[in-house]
């Protein structure tokens, strides 16, 4: 195990670890007047900026990112001298040089676990909530980072194949934090990532991250796709941008059953055709299949994409759907029409026909319509089932989101319903709250409390009938229910 350098190798490691915690945590704080905030703090980074680039030979790049990441640790030392605009700079360095102890402890820390210089700087570039408790970042958590990191660099001799500079190790960190990103468990990851190191080695930063968030939008746990990526390491090496799949051929390649697929040809037209790659976690999700798929991948047969690519390398688009491209080229708005489109395939809709036919229905710009479908995901509505609600009622998404929230919050509170009447009725978020929904509801209400009408009456059936049916409807219920209809509810504004 390699040791820290100088005074830091001879300290216990419970030592560094008790040094650490009393430092961080019991400053009494002083107040900086508003109006010097910014200041006070800008003079304490170029300080420890300084103190660390001159008295720890850390150098001047690397201690001046460990600076601007280490807050709490400069607010506790403004804390503990005070701040006093003319004489802070001075009143500053001149604590540092005599107390020396409150940011060596914290690297005394760091190469306690058996860290390098070098290592030590990469790790505070990558984790500066290590320089000090950011965040509320719990000392746990601290601990089971630097152990993890240890088990990685140390017992699993990832420090053998790595270059020894600052750059490199920052590099390696970076790298790391993608997994941890997708798994804030520390402490659990150490092992891990060790035995496939070469996950680290061989592969970018921004490649890790590209196919992180790309398997992430399956809506599966992140630290599920924390594991597939570093166990099927073979699947960071696939385009998952560019190839065009057929939706059905690739779930038979998958292994669904004849049944199935036919249930799935029945139910979800508009998830179905071509798709690019890129969109394949959006159109699972639209099916209610991406925990079915990426389970099929986790499983070792990743294989299966790879060889789909291979079998299948030219897949026809639709005529209707090619058509309909030219036609978006050639209008006046097209970056405004193919941003709704790209909006569409990301709820998981295919390159169809179908599909160029609900945008014709679609008002608003594409990031008004993601706001409303996002509004809608909030108030409890499944993927699958909101997708399949705007293929049914595209004109769902034409409302603002306090008028979809207004509806739904009607149904749940007023109604005693829930969204799950959406997948019978859908149409109910397309009538107007005041003027239609309200008014036949408290009718309907009003009927069942005088008897003309059993409870289990169809709310669909009283919502959706026409002005011009509706009163001939409400007479054959009971002759007086008209009556009643157009003295209390008709065409009036009723009360919130």
């Amino acid at each position: 195990m390699m040791q820290g350098e100088g005074e830091v190798e001879n300290i216990p490691h419970c030592t560094m670890l008790f040094l650490h915690r009393r430092l961080c945590t019991t400053a009494t704080r002083t107040k900086v007047p508003s109006k010097y905030k910014n200041l006070a703090l800008s003079q304490a980074q170029k300080i420890l900026t300084d103190y660390l680039h001159s008295t720890r030979s850390i150098p001047y790049a690397f201690a001046d990112q460990i600076a601007a990441n280490s807050h709490t640790s400069i607010s506790n030392l403004i804390a503990k001298v005070g701040f006093s605009a003319p004489s802070f700079s001075h009143t500053l360095n001149k604590f540092l040089r005599c107390n020396t102890d409150e940011l060596k402890g914290r690297l005394c820390v760091l190469k306690s676990y058996g860290f390098c210089s070098v290592q030590v700087i990469g790790i505070c570039l990558a984790f500066p909530f290590v320089f000090g408790e950011q965040g509320g970042v719990l000392e746990a958590e601290i601990d089971g980072l630097l152990a993890d990191l240890r088990l990685v660099f140390l017992d699993f001799d990832l420090a053998g194949f790595v270059e020894g500079n600052a750059d490199s190790w920052y590099e390696v960190c970076r790298k790391i934090r993608v997994f941890y990103n997708l798994n804030s468990e520390k402490g659990k990851m150490g092992e891990l990532i060790g035995r496939y190191k070469n996950v680290i080695l061989e592969h970018g930063e921004e490649e890790l991250m590209q196919k992180a968030e790309y398997f992430s939008r399956f809506g599966v746990k992140k630290e599920e796709v924390a594991r597939l990526i570093l166990h099927d390491s073979e699947l960071l090496n696939f385009d998952f941008e560019t190839p065009v799949i057929n939706v059905l051929k690739l779930l038979k390649h998958f292994g669904m059953s004849s049944k199935d697929l036919e249930d799935v040809q029945r139910n979800y037209a508009h998830a179905l055709g071509t798709i690019k790659m890129v969109n394949l976690p959006n159109v699972m999700r639209a099916l209610g299949l991406s925990k079915w798929f990426f389970n099929r991948i986790k499983d070792g047969t990743h294989q299966l994409l790879l060889t789909y690519v291979t079998s299948f390398p030219n897949e026809d688009q639709d005529k209707g759907y090619q058509d309909g491209l030219k036609a978006i080229r050639a209008s006046r708005t097209p970056v405004h029409t193919m941003n709704k489109l790209n909006f569409l395939h990301a709820l998981g809709f295919g390159e169809t026909a179908l599909t160029m036919a609900i945008l014709t229905y679609l008002n608003g710009t594409s990031s008004e319509l993601q706001e409303r479908f996002d509004c809608l995901l909030h108030l409890g509505i499944e993927f699958s089932k909101l997708s399949k609600i705007v293929a049914i009622r595209p004109k769902v998404l034409s409302q603002h989101p306090k008028i979809i929230e207004k509806k739904i919050k009607f149904l749940y509170e007023e109604m005693g319903s829930s969204v799950e009447l959406l997948d019978t009725f859908p149409a109910f978020l397309c009538f107007d709250l005041e003027k239609r929904i309200k008014p036949r509801f408290r009718f309907y209400m009003w009927m069942i409390e005088k008897g003309y009408c059993a409870k289990n009456f169809s709310i669909a059936t009283m919502i959706a009938t026409s002005d011009k049916n509706f009163v001939p409807h409400a007479f054959r219920i009971h002759p007086a229910a008209p009556k009643h209809w157009f003295e209390q509810f008709y065409l009036r504004k009723l009360p919130e």
